[in-house]
């Protein structure tokens, strides 16, 4: 999980490519490996 955040997180500060997960909450079932996201805020 840390890793995905690292991932956004330099995108986000290098500007090289589009951040997937800024306005919305993202969720993984460590049991199922189910990924569901929920939209937070909306982007403009």
């Amino acid at each position: 999980m840390s890793g995905l955040v690292a991932d956004q997180l330099v995108k986000l500060i290098t500007g090289y490519d589009r951040c997937n997960l800024v306005g919305r909450r993202f969720h993984l079932s460590m049991q199922t490996y189910q990924v569901r996201e929920e939209v937070v805020f909306a982007q403009s």
